[in-house]
């Protein structure tokens, strides 16, 4: 909420839901608490119809973080973020790295010790298998094999989904594992938005039909050629934005939502703007479209040559965990060796624990990627059917079928029950605001009163 309205303005609880996806009481709770943080830098208005406006100043973010200790803590989080996710996914890259060394070092000292052995025993006509001090902390190592790897961060994490256009190879060793995100993070909120914006243009009564192209609709869900419909997939839409059912003459469900009807930020635009700004909300929400189409999950946003090299570097670094833990299974039971392979023979669970979520990871998700992807192909699928049902049957169009009269019926009902266009709330539409003189007045009769009072109770 706080970044859709940092630039500050007008704004009733209407605007902010429909702004943010967010319901209509969240809306009104965060009007109040920015009020609050921001004191008399926030004004209230009440029109003369009792409607409350807020209006907030600009860089509504840095007023907070100036005021409250939470606030500076959540821009500085937000400012720190992008750079501590990328420093996780690169060690996490340079993680697999260091696993691929200590298992193949352990492996060759291992041979080593195991050949020097049998030339000892051989000189001196048997003999025990030794692991003698030479395996100590004195091993030159040569330099940093990390050496070459330079980043710099350059995402964007947060609410909204952002694919990275570039990565480097270790960035690509988490992706190749774990993915980058989910792409339909915010189809909630996109979801919201997009009915917030049709129940406006519609006049403030829609029906199913009409919001079934931006929500999640079965394959089933809407029929124009049958008064038997499944609207139970506009629940979450009537919940959040306050609608109210309403059954018409003809026993058609339609859906009520006078409160999103009354808007302060629409209030000042001239009518050329007004189409403008409609427009943009529009092309935001995706609705430059007929419909609202989900994204398909992709297996990782590297391309294609650092995504196989992580590959086979996982696979490198399974099989050299297999075989280390086929030399470790012949060194005597309950003997511990020393130095770095003593250290490597009491992490051998987990570096072995690693190779294989390395590789079982991205194979797990490939696996279910494939059954999601199906699950949004069939939704998109149906939003799309849903789009084309609905404009078909307003233009009468090919399918339309009997569904055309009902349809057309249900949204004239729709209309006779909404309120029409927005309601503006201006600036001459205020009958009190803690910001006008009218507040200072108020103040100064209250101060009055009180002492009148006081002077009563004194003197009798």
């Amino acid at each position: 909420v706080v970044d859709a309205l940092a630039n500050g303005g007008r704004f009733a609880a209407s605007d902010v839901a429909a702004k943010t996806g967010s319901s209509i009481e969240e809306a009104k709770r965060a009007l109040r608490d920015l009020a609050a943080l921001l004191g008399e830098e926030a004004g209230l208005e009440v029109s003369s119809d009792g409607e409350l406006v807020y209006k907030l100043p600009q860089d509504v973010p840095g007023k907070l973080a100036s005021r409250s200790n939470a606030a500076a803590a959540r821009a500085t989080w937000e400012s720190v973020k992008p750079g501590l996710y990328t420093a996780l996914r690169i060690s996490f890259g340079a993680a697999l790295i260091v696993s691929i060394a200590v298992v193949y070092s352990a492996i060759f000292f291992l041979s080593t010790s195991s050949s020097s052995d049998d030339r000892r025993d051989d000189r001196r006509g048997g003999g025990g298998m030794g692991f003698g001090g030479g395996f100590g902390g004195g091993m030159y190592w040569g330099p940093s094999p990390f050496d070459v790897f330079y980043y710099r961060p350059y995402y964007s994490y947060g609410r909204n989904y952002d694919s990275p256009q570039e990565m480097g190879f270790l960035e690509a060793v988490y992706s190749y594992v774990f993915g980058d995100g989910d792409p339909n993070v915010d189809l909630d909120d996109r979801s919201i938005k997009a009915a917030a914006t049709v129940i406006r243009e519609a006049g403030g009564a829609v029906t199913a039909e009409q919001l079934a192209p931006y929500l999640a609709p079965s394959d089933s869900a809407v029929s124009f050629d049958t008064s038997v419909v499944d609207e139970s997939f506009v629940l979450p839409v009537v919940t959040r934005l306050n609608g109210v059912p309403e059954v018409t003459d003809e026993g058609d469900i339609v859906y009520v939502f006078d409160e999103l009807q009354v808007s302060a930020a629409m209030a000042d635009l001239e009518e050329g703007q007004d189409e403008e700004a409609r427009m943009r909300a529009r092309m935001e929400e995706g609705l430059q479209e007929a419909y609202l189409e989900e994204r398909e999950v992709e297996f990782s946003a590297a391309d294609d040559g650092k995504l196989f090299f992580a590959g086979a570097l996982g696979v490198v670094n399974f099989l050299g965990a297999a075989y280390l833990g086929i030399q470790l299974t012949s060194v005597p039971s309950g003997a511990v060796l020393p130095g770095f392979l003593g250290i490597v023979q009491a992490i051998y669970p987990l570096l072995l624990l690693y190779a294989i979520s390395f590789n079982a990871a991205p194979a797990w998700r490939n696996f279910s990627m494939k059954a999601e992807n199906e699950k949004i192909a069939e939704r998109n699928t149906a939003r799309r059917q849903a789009a084309f049902a609905l404009q078909a049957g307003l233009s009468g169009g090919p399918g339309s079928g009997e569904g055309n009269k009902k349809l057309k019926g249900k949204i004239r009902a729709a209309k006779a029950l909404g309120s029409g266009e927005v309601k503006r709330i201006r600036s001459d539409d205020v009958a009190y605001s803690t910001s006008d003189q009218f507040a200072e007045e108020a103040k100064t009769k209250m101060l009055e009163s009180d002492l009148d009072d006081f002077d009563k109770r004194l003197n009798g």
